[in-house]
C-alpha cells in the first residue's frame, strides 16, 4: 500500500499518536538528539510498528520544523521501490508535544552494528563472502539513492536495519538531501553533518570555510555523492574488521591523527602505483612504517583492496562512485542468501 501524500502542512496530517497509533512501551527503543523511536501498534493492534518522533528543537520555527518533517518523509517515500531502504507508512501528530512522528515498519532484528557486535560477542565468524554480501546490499541502497539524486549523509552500521529476510535496509533519513531541491533542503540541517569517523576529509575543510564565510557560497563546491562514497569505504572496515582505519580524516587535526595524515600524504598518484601498492601488501617483508594505515588495509582480502582504496581517495573528484562499485568485477561475483546472515543468530530480536 502506498503511503499517503501530504501538502507540506502539518495541519493536513489527520492521524494522531495515542489514537491511531499507540506506543507499546514508555521506554524508547532509541533516543538521539533529533528524534526518539518507540515500538508501537496501529488502531486495530494488528501490526507492530515503529513510531519515530522528530524532535522540535528550541530554534525551530513552525515552518522549519514542518519542512524538516516532510523532507525526511518524502525522501524515504521516493525510495519505496528499493528493498535495501526502509519503508515509510504514514505520518501522525503528537498533539501533546506539538511534534510529528514517522510511522515505519518494525524491524525486530535491530540495527547492523548491534548485530555485528552480537556476532563478535558470541565468537561467531562471518565468512569473507558473507561480509561482502552484506556490504553489497548497502552499496545497492546507496546507488539507488544516488540514481535518484538523493544523498544520505550519515552512512554507518547503526543506521541500517535488518528485516526478517536478512535484507539490510538503510534507515535514518534525517540528514538526507534531495539534490533536486537542495536550495530548500540544505538549510534544514548542518552542511557538515554526519559521524566524525565516517566523514570525508573535504568535509572538515568545508566546515572551517562555512564557519568563516557565507555557507551558501560553498554549496556548488561540494560533491555530496562523493561524501557518501567515502563513508562506504569506512563502512566496509566496520563490516570486515569491526574497526575504522583512523579516528577522523581531518588534516588540520595534527595532534591525534598521524595515521590519516600519512595515508593522505602517500596516497598513490595514479592507477599503476595503486596496483603496485596493493600487490606489495601481500609481501611479508613490505615495510609499512611510513604509512601505518596500510597495516589495516592488509587485513582486507585481496579482491576488495583496490575498491576500498578507491572509495577512500582523498581527492573527491577521483573517488570511486557507487554505480561503478556496484558493477565492479569484485561485487558482481559476490552472492549469498540473505537468510544465511540472520541464521547465525536465529534468536536475535529486539
Amino acid at each position: 500500500m502506498q503511503p499517503p501524500s501530504f501538502n507540506g502542512n502539518i495541519a493536513s496530517i489527520d492521524h494522531v499518536v495515542g489514537i491511531d497509533y499507540t506506543k507499546l512501551n514508555s521506554k524508547p527503543i532509541y533516543e538521539g538528539a533529533n528524534g526518539v523511536v518507540f515500538k508501537g501498534t496501529n488502531r486495530n493492534q494488528r501490526d507492530i510498528l515503529v513510531i519515530k518522533t522528530i524532535k522540535k528543537q528550541a530554534n525551530h520555527s513552525n515552518d522549519n520544523y514542518s519542512a524538516l518533517v516532510f523532507k525526511e518523509y518524502n525522501n524515504v517515500k521516493q525510495c519505496l521501490g528499493c528493498k535495501q531502504i526502509i519503508n515509510v507508512l504514514d505520518l501522525a501528530v503528537n498533539e501533546e508535544a506539538n511534534e510529528v512522528s514517522l510511522i515505519i515498519p518494525y524491524y525486530p532484528r535491530g540495527d547492523l552494528l548491534d548485530y555485528l557486535s552480537q556476532l563478535r560477542k558470541n565468537k561467531i565468524e562471518l565468512t569473507s563472502n558473507l561480509k561482502d554480501a552484506v556490504f553489497k546490499q548497502i552499496v545497492k541502497g546507496v546507488n539507488f539513492l544516488h540514481e535518484r539524486n538523493i544523498v544520505h549523509r550519515d552512512l554507518k552500521p547503526e543506521n541500517c536495519l535488518i528485516d526478517e529476510d536478512g535484507t539490510i535496509r538503510l534507515s535514518d533519513f534525517g540528514y538526507t538531501l534531495d539534490l533536486n531541491k537542495i536550495d530548500e533542503q540544505i538549510k534544514l540541517n548542518d552542511i557538515c553533518c554526519g559521524t566524525t569517523s565516517f566523514k570525508a576529509p573535504e568535509l572538515f575543510d568545508y566546515e572551517r570555510l562555512i564557519d568563516s564565510e557565507n555557507y551558501l557560497g560553498y554549496l556548488e563546491k561540494i560533491d555530496f555523492k562523493a561524501l557518501d562514497c567515502w563513508s562506504l569505504g569506512i563502512f566496509y572496515f566496520q563490516i570486515y574488521l569491526m574497526r575504522v582505519p583512523w579516528n577522523d580524516a581531518d588534516l588540520k587535526n595534527d595532534s591525534s591523527n598521524k595515521t590519516y595524515h600519512k595515508y593522505a600524504k602517500h596516497y598513490p598518484s595514479d592507477e599503476n602505483l595503486l596496483n603496485s601498492l596493493i600487490n606489495q601488501l601481500d609481501d611479508k617483508n613490505f615495510n609499512m612504517q611510513y604509512n601505518p594505515a596500510l597495516a589495516i588495509f592488509k587485513k582486507l582480502h585481496h579482491e576488495s583492496r583496490y575498491f576500498i582504496f578507491s572509495l577512500l581517495n582523498p581527492q573527491p573528484d577521483k573517488r570511486l562512485d557507487a554505480n561503478s562499485l556496484l558493477n565492479s568485477n569484485w561485487l558482481n561475483q559476490v552472492y549469498a542468501n540473505s537468510k544465511d546472515f540472520i541464521e547465525l543468530l536465529p534468536n536475535k530480536k529486539r
